[in-house]
């Protein structure tokens, strides 16, 4: 190579702003197109995009590229399955920008995103994370995700109780990486939850901007959906708020009083709509996990249970009966 080929490349690499990072396991290839058209609507010239598939083994994710890319987007294809979280930290890994944005292959950024993002990014805060529009497998928009309206940089308090950024709706000053953190592999349901808290450990800034520039896909077949049949997320939450309380937030409950409200509540929303088989496998798992006490909380609930199931199943009946 010659000099001045290196001497253009060296060029290109300074002029590089965003690394905009897909990681992608088999993905619908509609929604895929989505994702990717999201992007390349809002492409410029100090962007790089790379799809990084963790060796998918049902869809040719590079094929989908030619087609959709525009010539515009690097692959990188794993040699075996890393794991979700693995994945993610390697497009970290990967990312050359000064600024990385990480896209799920079935989520779509808005319009103003990255311009957005650059403003804040201006103002020396470290990270900029807006709100989310939840939409479904069809693509309609479901609601907000927060449902309420602050510009604030983030504390503790405000993500101790619940996790307020999807992530598609963050993006990130590659130098809040250089000290080694990533997304913690031994939370594998709320890495990104884990990562936002241990961001503000390292008092790193999070601006929370409350427009929205991102859709974030809530489908049965995506890893949300498939952590609440499992109710798996429930267990790891548990384990978050022992970590919380180690970094010395202040919790309003003990750990395990936290992780067995959310269970019931998971079970009764699945009890009352008729999800019977994740209400008992749930209701075994936890049982066996927190002894009694929990059993007995949930049968407390049994008759108030019951009345909701049934005036679910009414209403159910009478919408079929009318339609």
């Amino acid at each position: 190579m010659s000099i001045s080929n290196i001497s253009q490349q060296s060029e290109a690499f300074l002029a590089l702003k965003w690394s905009i990072m897909m990681p992608t396991y088999n993905p619908k290839p509609h929604y895929f197109e989505q994702a990717l058209t999201s992007i390349l609507n809002q492409y410029t010239s100090n962007m790089e995009v790379t799809v990084i598939d963790n060796c998918s083994n049902e869809v040719d994710v590079q094929e989908l590229i030619k087609r959709y890319g525009d010539g515009k987007v690097l692959y990188v294809r794993n040699k075996n399955n890393i794991g979700l979280v693995p994945n993610w930290n390697k497009c970290i890994d990967l990312a050359r920008g000064t600024y990385i944005h990480i896209l799920h292959d079935d989520d779509m950024v808005s319009k103003g995103f990255y311009e957005k993002a650059e403003i804040c990014f201006s103002e020396t805060y470290d990270v900029y994370a807006c709100e989310s529009m939840i939409i479904n497998g069809q693509g309609e928009n479901v609601q907000f995700h927060n449902q309420h309206t602050f510009n604030k940089q983030i504390s503790f308090d405000d993500i101790k109780n619940r996790n307020i950024i999807e992530p598609p709706s963050i993006a990130f000053r590659k130098s809040v990486f250089e000290s080694g953190l990533r997304f913690d592999e031994n939370f594998p349901c709320h890495p990104d939850w884990k990562l936002w808290l241990d961001l503000l450990r390292d008092q790193r800034s999070i601006f929370y901007d409350s427009d929205f520039y991102n859709y974030y896909r809530v489908s049965e077949v995506n890893g949300t959906a498939l952590q609440k049949k499992t109710l798996v997320n429930i267990v790891e939450l548990e384990l978050l708020y022992k970590y919380m309380e180690a970094i010395g937030i202040s919790l309003d409950a003990k750990p395990r009083d936290i992780a067995t409200k959310a269970a019931l509540w998971e079970l009764n929303s699945a009890f009352i709509s008729g999800k019977d088989k994740i209400f008992f496998n749930g209701a075994n798992k936890f049982s066996k996990l927190w002894g009694l006490n929990f059993f007995k909380a949930l049968l407390q609930q049994a008759p108030v249970l019951i009345w909701k199931r049934g005036r679910f199943t009414a209403g159910k009946w009478k919408r079929k009966l009318l339609s």
